[in-house]
């Protein structure tokens, strides 16, 4: 190693013409393109062992990436059928797509989710977390 770094010393320390200059900055920038890019197989495949064609698809939502079906959604440390969603959060779970995600729970159709922690209903409205009867009901 101390040997690369001598030798790199002495070229940086000669004179170097413009276009040597060009194209050391040119290569710099492409080698941080290249190292940038990242080919969608290497991520495509991080379940140990290999996903199968039952279950072909990795999801790394979770503690410990798994194998499920390709028309499912990840979520967490589960998979939602396709005809679900999946509601984020610290602890993500399914829901039917006709509720609203709201922390830990879903809200009814109608209901607006406060602070991501209680359900309002249309007759109320959430103020600093809270929900509290709408004015002029």
């Amino acid at each position: 190693m101390d040997q690369f770094l001598d030798n790199l010393a002495r070229e940086l320390a000669k004179p170097t013409s413009r276009r040597g200059v060009m194209r050391l900055i040119g290569g710099a920038m492409l080698g941080g393109l290249a190292a940038a890019w990242k080919p969608a197989s290497v991520e495509a495949q991080t379940c140990s062992p290999p996903c199968n064609s039952k279950k072909p698809k990795c999801c790394t939502t979770g503690t410990t990436p798994f194998c499920t079906d390709n028309n499912k959604i990840c979520c967490g440390n589960t998979s939602c059928p396709s005809n679900k969603q999946c509601c984020p959060g610290p602890s993500p779970f399914c829901a039917t797509n006709d509720k609203i995600c709201c922390g830990k729970k879903t809200c009814k159709s109608g209901e607006t989710c406060c602070n991501n922690t209680v359900c309002c209903t249309s007759k109320q409205t959430c103020i600093k977390g809270q929900c509290q009867a709408s004015k002029g009901l």
